[in-house]
């Protein structure tokens, strides 16, 4: 991909030298770029398309609390009002409310009226928060959160505050999806802290995202650049090393001694550990517990020989899809060795890409492109190519399909062709009772190197994404995200635990250890 030096230094040099800092001890001096901040600025701007046009489109920027959210983006807002070359460029600043869209719109109002230049060609209405160039038919308008009145923006750049504060996909979508069309090279500028799972799906969606690009679970968008500086789940809150690799400020503006003090408190008074974990660390903190470190998954991915594979007894889950989620089916079987080999297949109904978000889609279409997941006609999964890979895999492949394990809501039709091809098909409820067992086993194997799944990229997403939920008697069973706030999905995982539950029942002896003994008295 082209890297355009000049147009990185442009963008770095304008911050430098013209903006200043507006708040603090540095107030008044300029906005010397730290390193950390200069390589994320030069990237955005420098990285071009053939074409010559910028490549970045949107940027996921996650940092802690205090670490200079609120000057970042303002630079960014005013980068791209001024220095970005663009004839009557809209800049739209958001955020949940008007009052936080106001932060950084104060902030970026401050460095221009700091600025003898810049305020010279300029115009601050604070009362409409509005900064105007009038000869470049140019502005920067903070806008209130209301949705409605809010399209038709032919928006050059959108700067999003705090989106982790977003309860809804409403305001995000106006403003994203579809606004800046008509421009060459739109940015959408996003920062924010760590949020609460469940509380904001645009947050929770792009922090996925981004998180899973960067720990290459799924491939890279080039049009996507992600940020995140966040502690490790597992990592120690009370080291000071800890805060230091995921607050690249603290010890610069960022005062260690008010780390201390918080840190301090939290030790004291449980309730807080969340927040300092969340405001100081960047971590989502949540209720349930992840299921697998990547690493075990990682080391379990060898190829399972379809040879060798026609010897082995198979039973498969089915997890049937809704409009919005992934059909998967997977093959299940435990050979001589007691090594469990996973065989995953996946669908999705092709006229329902376009209901997802732009990065989500893009995820299938590559997957789909790459034969990873099979796309069928219409608006739901046509059931008939499910059938019809069971049939192939029995009939053409020649492996032993004993049992095929699905969720009866909503399976009966496809329940009975199966039935009718010979499948013996067994109920499995997604409770406790069924799925807990299983679950537990397949975590166990994996964390031994007792499985083999070719180190499938899709389950690999899958297993990602997947957490449990426990009960007060110590069963766990997957936790289904909501389709409709998340873009994550577990159902290949279900699928295969789902198959190994019934390839751990099918495996027990069937002959009573009466026949063999007789009955004992005591």
């Amino acid at each position: 991909m082209p890297f355009s030096e000049e147009r990185a230094d442009r963008a770095a040099n304008f911050i430098e030298g013209y903006l200043c800092h507006s708040k603090g001890e540095f107030a008044g001096q300029p906005f010397i770029l730290r390193h950390w901040q200069k390589q994320h600025i030069r990237q955005i701007f420098g990285l071009l398309n053939e074409n010559g046009s910028r490549q970045i489109r949107q940027v996921y920027f996650e940092l802690p609390k205090k670490c200079g959210k609120s000057q970042i983006a303002a630079a960014i807002a005013l980068t791209l009002l001024y220095a970005d070359r663009e004839a009557a460029a809209e800049i739209y600043g958001a955020a949940a409310d008007r009052d936080q869209a106001s932060i950084v719109f104060n902030v970026a109002a401050s460095m221009v009226r700091a600025n003898g230049r810049l305020s010279r060609r300029s115009k601050i209405i604070d009362s409409s928060k509005r900064i105007v160039v009038p000869h470049a038919g140019s502005f920067y308008r903070a806008l209130s959160a209301d949705v409605p009145g809010k399209h038709g923006f032919n928006s050059h750049g959108v700067i999003f505050d705090e989106i982790h504060a977003q309860r809804d996909r409403r305001l995000w979508e106006v403003l994203t999806f579809g606004a800046g069309d008509s421009r060459r090279q739109p940015l959408i500028f996003g920062i924010t802290t760590a949020g609460i799972p469940g509380e904001s799906p645009v947050a929770e969606e792009l922090h996925e995202y981004a998180d899973q690009i960067l720990r290459g679970i799924i491939p890279p968008d080039p049009t996507f650049y992600p940020v995140i500086y966040a502690a490790p789940t597992d990592a120690d809150w009370t080291s000071e090393e800890v805060w230091r690799a995921c607050n690249p400020a603290l010890g610069d503006f960022l005062n260690l001694e008010s780390f201390r003090a918080g840190c301090e408190r939290a030790k004291r008074v449980p309730s807080e550990q969340n927040s300092f974990r969340r405001l100081r660390l960047n971590q989502w903190t949540k209720q349930e517990t992840r299921f697998i470190d990547m690493a075990y998954w990682d080391a379990c991915a060898q190829t399972v020989d379809l040879g060798a594979a026609r010897d082995l007894t198979w039973y498969a889950g089915l997890d049937r899809s809704t409009k919005l989620d992934v059909t998967a089916l997977v093959l299940v079987a435990r050979d001589e060795g007691g090594v469990f080999n996973l065989l995953p297949f996946f669908w999705l109904p092709k006229d329902n890409l376009h209901d997802r978000a732009n990065q989500e889609s893009a995820k299938y279409r590559l997957w789909a492109e790459s034969g990873l997941v099979t796309l069928t006609e219409g608006n739901v999964v046509d059931f008939a190519a499910v059938r019809q890979k069971l049939n192939e895999l029995r009939d053409d492949a020649g492996l032993q399909i004993k049992q095929v394990a699905f969720d009866p809501w909503g399976a009966t039709q496809l329940a009975q062709q199966l039935t009718a091809d010979d499948f013996q098909m067994v109920e499995m409820g997604q409770t406790f009772r069924y799925l807990s067992e299983p679950t537990k086993e397949l975590q166990s194997c994996v964390v031994n190197g007792n499985v083999r799944h070719r180190g499938h990229p899709v389950l690999r997403w899958m297993a990602d994404c997947m957490t449990v939920r426990s009960d007060i008697n110590g069963n766990v069973r997957p936790v289904k995200p909501d389709r409709l706030k998340s873009s994550k999905r577990i159902d290949g995982m279900v699928a295969a635990i789902m198959g190994m539950g019934r390839a751990l029942v099918d495996d027990l002896p069937t002959t009573s250890v009466y026949e063999g003994r007789g009955i004992l008295f005591v």
